[in-house]
């Protein structure tokens, strides 16, 4: 399973085998030619705030932020959008074959075990599903090929998953939902869930392996390039089924004027709710604006004329939103945020688990990006420009609520405590 790869550097392949499926370890290598690297730090300014979906809750060893976009992973991407899954699925799905294999379906590894895309061992499982469906004539190295093993025999077959191996070790990282990880995958709220539900469930990695952080990043830099521009469905209805309940919501699914209307009530039953009615003020100008697509993503125009970035667009919500006294003229950056939030009410609790969040909790990186959140798996903000440099926002993305952004750093909750 590699962790992420050095273009134009050779490889060094190392396996194990757990479960009946190999993991394989490329160290510093290249696999596969051809590849474009796109920088997912390169989508992050200090200043700007850029949505980006940052890897939630790992501690391990940090890797370079890069995805290699290849003719493979476009053609993987395309596949599991025809098949109607969820976007977080389908980034689940992406950012772990690029954790086992970098998207290469030649790669075998060494003495014969692992191979091709999602290092199936041992590699004869390859030829024998060609075989099966119809691919006799066609070599097992064929992308398209094992394109569609991995979509017919692990995203709309659970006939691979397996719960016993790792589902206490999964417990420990994401909520299983039904005491099984091929459901928890379907009905993922996020792309954290989807992606270790999906290694923990189909791929089993050996344990010194697992690289979580690798295929989170991974996953999360596909979501920023590949899948944006595909159509997913809000939910994944499995074949001769209805969609299980507590699918994910499309990550891009706009505000609607019904919710701009009632954002007090915005969160789920069960979601712990400020009692303030500052936050569901803020929290219902927020609605409001991202409901109204004259107001897009812009740094030039941030200060609501007619747009705004992330941290300006939470501090227009407090400000005139909330009408929360004292906060001056002009919109602060995010390192601004840092600094002051604490003498307008908020407490600055650190980094919480997703599932500690309430709703009105601004969410912040002090160096790159806010939102705010509002119900499980979902937080609204100022975006990006998705390409449109004009005024107002032409895609109805650019400030919206989406899926929950993961790359916080601190969690600030009004208290309503604020200083003189």
């Amino acid at each position: 399973m590699p962790s992420f790869i050095t273009a134009h550097m050779p490889a060094v392949v190392a396996s194990a085998t757990i479960g009946g499926l190999m993991a394989v370890a490329i160290m510093g290598g290249a696999v596969g030619g051809n590849q474009q690297m796109i920088q997912t730090a390169d989508l992050v300014r200090p200043a700007a705030c850029q949505q980006t979906d940052q890897v939630a809750g790992e501690q391990e060893a940090s890797v370079p932020t890069s995805v290699a976009t290849t003719d493979v992973a476009k053609q993987v991407a395309q596949a599991l959008s025809d098949v109607k899954v969820t976007r977080v699925m389908a980034a689940g799905v992406m950012g772990n074959l690029y954790g086992e294999s970098g998207m290469n379906p030649k790669v075998n590894e060494n003495g014969g075990g692992g191979f091709g895309l999602g290092q199936w061992t041992p590699k004869s499982k390859v030829r024998a599903w060609f075989d099966s469906h119809g691919l006799a004539g066609v070599p097992d190295t064929d992308a398209a090929g094992q394109t569609r093993m991995v979509v017919e025999g692990t995203v709309t077959s659970r006939s691979g998953w397996i719960n016993e191996t790792y589902i206490a070790r999964a417990r420990q990282d994401i909520t299983v939902v039904n005491d099984d990880l091929y459901t928890t995958f379907i009905t993922a709220p996020d792309i954290r869930t989807a992606t270790l539900a999906y290694m923990y469930g189909y791929e089993r990695p050996a344990a010194w392996a697992l690289r979580k952080e690798d295929r989170l990043n991974a996953a999360n830099g596909y979501d920023r390039t590949l899948l944006a521009s595909l159509p997913w469905a809000s939910a994944y209805a499995p074949a001769g089924g209805t969609a299980p309940s507590g699918g994910a919501a499309s990550p891009d699914s706009d505000a609607s004027a019904a919710t701009a209307a009632c954002a007090s009530s915005s969160a789920d039953a069960d979601t712990p709710v400020a009692d303030s009615e500052k936050v569901n003020a803020y929290l219902k100008w927020a609605f409001d604006t991202a409901a109204d697509d004259s107001h897009g993503y812009s740094e030039a125009r941030r200060f609501a004329n007619p747009d705004y970035d992330c941290s300006s667009f939470v501090w227009y919500a407090l400000h005139d939103g909330a009408k929360i006294q004292g906060m001056g003229s002009a919109p602060w950056n995010t390192q601004g945020m840092h600094a002051t939030l604490g003498k307008f009410g908020f407490q600055n609790l650190g980094r919480l688990d997703p599932k500690d969040l309430k709703t009105g909790d601004i969410l912040l990186d002090p160096v790159n990006h806010t939102e705010i959140f509002t119900k499980p798996g979902k937080s609204i903000g100022a975006h990006k420009p998705y390409g449109h440099p004009e005024p107002g926002d032409q895609t109805g993305k650019e400030v919206a609520e989406g899926y929950l952004w993961t790359g916080y750093l601190e969690v600030w909750r009004y208290t309503g405590a604020q200083a003189g």
